[in-house]
């Protein structure tokens, strides 16, 4: 599942961040509490499976059914170092505030262009009776994936949507049409179909000027920025519309008018 995000490319990145500093909901922790410092951040690395499967007498071993990604959870090791003991207490409430939004972005300072969606289960306790004390804090991530910070557009060549997915983990793709005259009709073809409008109406459906998104992801479709659910056809295969890791091949049709066809998406990875 997609989310909005920030844009953290419009915040300058400080050069003295540590190189794994937490950017929790547009906010770079190590810079909005000058007592807070960044000391790792573990579970970015790794991702962990549950394996269903079904064992038969007569068979030797089991006979494997799915796998499951399970939720990711990240720990961020840190120090707060303080004058005082008010200070401290100040710092360590600054950072409980900032860290109470739930399922927000979060980016790092070593991977600026990619984001986790994730809630912080918690801040953890740092070591009593000193003002330079450590702890750690942990992030949950029911979605185990990062995500691109920026979408990746793709315009048709004769007629084709061709896409070279670097991501690890599918993803669903935008479909996008811009209508130069009268049409009836789109459809979107990879190893599943998508469509919009009507080739049987008695007359056009989409006019010139006309923008039509089908997003894949959401398995909603847009006609000028406004959902518009009539234009669906019920057997669109949204959720089985993916892009795999390496190249996809998208092939629209159409009635009516030629339109311009573009694709966006937003990689992913485990």
């Amino acid at each position: 599942m997609l989310y909005d995000f920030i844009d953290t490319n419009e915040m300058p990145l400080n050069t003295y961040l540590p190189a794994e500093a937490i950017c929790y909901n547009g906010k770079w922790i190590d810079e909005e509490i000058p007592a807070f410092r960044t000391l790792y951040a573990a579970g970015r690395e790794s991702f962990f499976s549950d394996i269903s499967e079904l064992a038969l007498e007569s068979l030797d071993g089991a006979v494997f059914l799915r796998r499951r990604l399970t939720a990711r959870t990240i720990t961020v090791g840190y120090m707060i170092t303080a004058e005082s003991p008010e200070a401290f207490r100040l710092a360590y409430n600054w950072l409980c505030k900032l860290m109470s939004g739930t399922q927000v972005q979060i980016v790092f300072a070593d991977e600026p262009d990619k984001y986790y969606i994730g809630t912080c289960k918690s801040v953890g306790t740092p070591e009593s009776g000193k003002l330079c004390a450590k702890a750690e804090m942990e992030i949950y991530c029911a979605d185990p994936c990062k995500y691109a910070v920026e979408e990746t557009a793709v315009s048709a060549s004769s007629n084709v949507l061709t896409v070279e997915y670097d991501g690890t983990y599918p993803a669903r793709p935008k479909l996008n049409a811009l209508f130069t005259g009268d049409a009836k009709q789109v459809i979107f073809t990879n190893t599943a179909i998508v469509s919009a409008g009507d080739a049987d109406a008695e007359s056009a459906v989409f006019v010139s000027g006309d923008y039509l998104q089908i997003d894949c992801n959401e398995a909603k479709i847009y006609l000028n920025n406004v959902s518009t659910p009539s234009l669906g056809d019920i057997a669109n295969e949204y959720e089985d519309f993916l892009l795999q890791p390496g190249t996809n091949v998208i092939t629209p049709a159409y009635t009516g008018t030629t339109p311009v066809f573009t694709v966006t998406y937003r990689e992913a990875w485990l």
